[in-house]
């Protein structure tokens, strides 16, 4: 994964800010406003991280403060994630989202 110009290296804005919390993207999607405020009110770091779990995607959000990152895990349903697990894309959801309605071999 290509870094932006002038980021850190991924090591580096993990050991500073070590904890992680996972939303499910349609999560942000419902409530982006909300997110977005109480991300920066928190100080989050200003990129977030993608994690792909077949078939849902998450949004990593990274804080340097157990404290914040517990309020915004606690807001907004979230999910702690390790440094290393979102980097390697290891992890395993707490719930996996099924499909209601459609025929599992139809879905697109």
């Amino acid at each position: 994964m290509a870094r932006s110009r002038g980021e850190p290296p991924p090591t580096l804005i993990d050991k500073e800010y070590p904890f992680h919390v996972a939303l499910h993207c349609e999560d942000v999607k419902l409530h982006f406003d909300q997110v977005c405020f109480l991300s920066q009110q928190l100080g989050c770091y200003r990129l977030s991280r993608n994690v792909y779990v077949h078939p849902d995607r998450y949004i990593v959000y990274m804080f340097a403060e157990q404290r914040n990152a517990e309020c915004f895990l606690k807001a907004f349903d979230g999910e702690w994630i390790t440094p290393g697990q979102s980097r390697r894309g290891n992890w395993v959801p707490r719930y996996t989202r099924m499909l209601v309605g459609y025929d599992i071999e139809k879905a697109p």
